[in-house]
């Protein structure tokens, strides 16, 4: 036999009890027996759609549905909520099956995305965490200091590297021919060039292909000891180069 109540609109101060006699929750709340469900029909009234509060005090589902936006009952932490929830572990998730973009915070303020879905898939950690880092890229702090490549000495064929550092340092003890590399297509990369001339001074200087400002190569310094300073940019990872003397004839 199935019984229901039915009411337009209704006031009620305290709880109802739906199948409890007994242990009712605070004032206001609306209080099912255990592993009740809590269901609605479909739209083709045809179906009852539902959740119900498992063993475990979290909500899944009735009548067969996915359950995709629930945390993983295996997740240390874990509550309920639609896939951003308190976490009070330090590091990634090591159990649970996950989707990608899942977000997960931990307790040092520090959170965790989900970059591959998988059980428990792949993590990276956000705000302060650790990420991959790529050689010759600009540190972010103590006012982002950059890396700086030393040659002690360069003559002849000399590459300059991005991969090593955004500054590098030359000192000339013959004449150079110069070539860059280590450039990343479709990203913005500079460098700065610092270039000195040994005690005997009068070293050349020949240049990959730069665009020059003014469409002119400067006139490197030749006096013994002199130091010139070139910057470049790049956009197409070094197919085309863009260069100006920054500063020139230093002592």
């Amino acid at each position: 036999m199935r019984s229901a109540l039915r009411w337009a609109s209704a006031y009620v101060a305290n709880s109802i009890s739906v199948g409890a006699a007994t242990g009712l929750a605070s004032a206001g709340v609306l209080r099912f027996a255990n592993n009740a469900a809590v269901n609605w029909r479909n739209a083709a009234n045809g179906a009852n759609l539902g959740w119900v509060v498992d063993g475990s005090d979290l909500m899944t589902t009735t009548a067969g549905l996915v359950a995709p936006y629930l945390a993983p009952a295996s997740t240390t932490g874990a509550t309920v909520a639609v896939r951003y929830f308190r976490g009070t572990a330090t590091a990634a998730p090591t159990t649970g099956t996950w989707l990608t973009g899942d977000k997960v915070p931990s307790a040092d303020g520090n959170g965790w995305t989900c970059t591959a879905g998988g059980t428990p898939g792949t993590w990276v950690q956000d705000g302060s965490g650790t990420y991959a880092t790529l050689a010759g890229a600009v540190a972010t702090s103590n006012g982002g200091k950059e890396i700086i490549s030393t040659q002690a000495t360069a003559t002849g064929a000399t590459t300059v590297n991005m991969a090593n550092g955004n500054v590098h340092k030359l000192t000339l003890t013959g004449n150079v021919t110069l070539t860059f590399s280590g450039a990343t297509n479709g990203v913005g990369c500079s460098m700065t060039v610092y270039i000195a001339q040994d005690g005997t001074g009068s070293r050349t200087i020949t240049w990959p292909t730069i665009k020059w400002a003014g469409g002119v190569a400067p006139t490197a310094s030749t006096a013994a000891s002199a130091i010139d300073i070139y910057t470049f940019f790049t956009m197409d990872g070094g197919t085309t180069w863009f260069g100006n003397q920054a500063g020139k004839g230093y002592a």
